[in-house]
């Protein structure tokens, strides 16, 4: 496995580990309020996924080095927004109580698991 597959592999394992730690946590208070608290606890975690933004910033983030090309970085970009957004919709849809929240909280995950193949197959297709 190349370095920078590496680079990815750490970074999920590392917030995988993390949002599971954050959500045992407060499981036991979460347990009483049914699957919309448990989804009021896990989407707000997606609302930061905008960061991939910053990877298309001049001068914040130089890649090319590592062998990361400008497609590559788009589609992180492009994933990870849509995926904010639907995230904010997901979560604006539960607090409203409206009848399609868990049908919009599976499109929301769905999408986001894709986002996750989408750059795995960018990663594992050769040089990027």
């Amino acid at each position: 496995m190349e370095p920078k597959s590496y680079f990815h592999l750490v970074g999920y394992t590392i917030a995988l580990a993390g949002f599971a730690m954050i959500y045992l946590s407060v499981r036991p208070r979460l347990v009483d309020s049914g699957r919309d608290g448990h989804l009021k606890a896990l989407i707000p975690v997606h609302f930061f996924r905008y960061f991939g933004l910053t990877a298309l910033l001049p001068g914040i983030f130089d890649l090319a080095p590592a062998g990361f090309s400008q497609d590559y970085l788009f589609q992180i970009m492009a994933g990870d927004v849509l995926v904010a957004v639907l995230a904010l919709i997901s979560f604006a849809l539960l607090l409203m109580r409206s009848p399609v929240r868990i049908v919009f909280a599976w499109i929301f995950n769905i999408v986001g698991t894709l986002d996750y193949l989408n750059v795995w197959s960018f990663m594992q297709s050769g040089p990027l």
